[in-house]
């Protein structure tokens, strides 16, 4: 599912969760074989609000038809 269906929608709003991509541009992971702006965002980290995304990277074409994701997450701080 891509970030903006309504799929995707449902399993991260009423769960409260986060998508790890927010902030770190598109992140095209499918097709592999296409360049990344013709690729759609197709896998995803989602996380409680407890943790945040810390970094965020595409990893390159591995051999099968999606392009790894790489998150580091870190624990929250409240102000």
């Amino acid at each position: 599912a891509t970030p903006w269906s309504a799929g995707f929608r449902k399993l991260v709003n009423p769960g409260d969760l986060v998508n790890s991509q927010d902030g770190f541009g598109y992140g095209a992971t499918w097709h592999a074989n296409l360049p990344a702006v013709l690729g759609v965002p197709l896998d995803h980290l989602v996380h409680s609000a407890d943790l945040t995304t810390v970094d965020r990277e595409v990893g390159p074409s591995a051999g099968p038809d999606h392009r790894p994701i790489r998150v580091v997450l870190g624990l929250a701080t409240t102000a």
